[in-house]
């Protein structure tokens, strides 16, 4: 057993611990796997072992699904807790309630950062497939932009990097945004862990911050699906 089958079957070991992927195939970084080899296709073989082991892309992209599954709950959660936050002031402050909801989205987004972490593991010991970098190096970015209506300041981010043909370089960015959500919100759940409500405009950044994040995941998506 070569040293790349053994970190494989590692990995993907961790993938089943952490449970089934959840189904969001198209809206989160997803695509990501093609641009690295061999490719979008799983394209696994059993070996001597008997076992299904996935290639490296094949293992990317599994894990780029279930990471977007915990975004997007996480994303789901933030808007209950929106909501909670919003009636307040009619209802009452149900700290209880809101404190369970943080908990859960913090929950969430640290087991999508734990899914990055994998990724970017993966992402640095697996070569690109030079033929989808030349094609994010030669996309119409801007073109594309006024086609679909994408929001500029977010789309910039992704051309930044794709139009460099620099795949790892969005996973990295993917990690540290996660990191920033997370920072709101233990700040956010600190107020509310004191039964103190947090500032309007706590609640207003970390909701512009997450909106961001979904658009910039979605972008990336897009680009790769044109060009995969």
């Amino acid at each position: 057993m070569n040293k790349k089958f053994r970190l494989e079957v590692v990995l993907l070991i961790m993938l089943l611990a952490f449970g089934s992927i959840n189904a969001f195939p198209l809206f989160y970084f997803n695509e990501g796997g093609c641009a690295f080899e061999p490719g979008c296709d799983p394209d696994g073989g059993s070996g001597d072992s008997g076992l299904y082991v996935p290639s490296s892309s094949g293992l990317m992209a599994m894990y780029i699904i279930e990471g977007a599954g915990y975004v997007l709950d996480a994303r789901a959660g933030v808007t209950t807790f929106m909501n909670r936050f919003e009636t307040a002031e009619l209802t009452g402050a149900d700290f209880a309630g809101m404190r369970d909801i943080l908990s859960g989205v913090i929950d969430n987004l640290e087991k999508a950062k734990a899914y990055y972490v994998f990724i970017n593991y993966i992402a640095a010991f697996t070569p690109y497939r030079e033929d989808v970098i030349e094609r994010l190096k030669a996309f119409d970015y801007d073109g594309f932009q006024k086609r679909w209506g994408l929001y500029p300041n977010v789309f910039d981010r992704v051309k930044r990097y794709l139009s460099a043909g620099d795949v790892r370089g969005v996973f990295s960015v993917i990690s540290k945004d996660i990191d920033l959500l997370l920072d709101r919100l233990y700040a956010l759940k600190r107020d509310i862990d004191t039964d103190k409500f947090p500032s309007v405009q706590s609640v207003w950044q970390l909701n512009q911050a997450f909106s961001d994040n979904i658009f910039f995941g979605q972008y990336f998506a897009m680009v790769m699906y044109e060009v995969k």
